[in-house]
């Protein structure tokens, strides 16, 4: 969704960790997963969301 009505671009300091995944069964697993980060100005949320910061949404 960020990359494609946002036009975001992840930053390159993808970073992994570890996560806890519970299955349908009672059991669980620790899995690899990564997390993605986006740089996010300010003026872009004030001309997306302007009314939402102001609370007039």
């Amino acid at each position: 969704m960020l990359k494609n009505s946002w036009k975001l671009e992840n930053q390159r300091n993808t970073l992994c960790y570890q996560r806890l995944v519970w299955w349908g069964d009672g059991s669980i697993e620790q899995r690899e997963a990564k997390a993605r980060y986006f740089n996010i100005s300010r003026s872009f949320l004030t001309e997306n969301f302007d009314e939402l910061m102001n609370g007039e949404g």
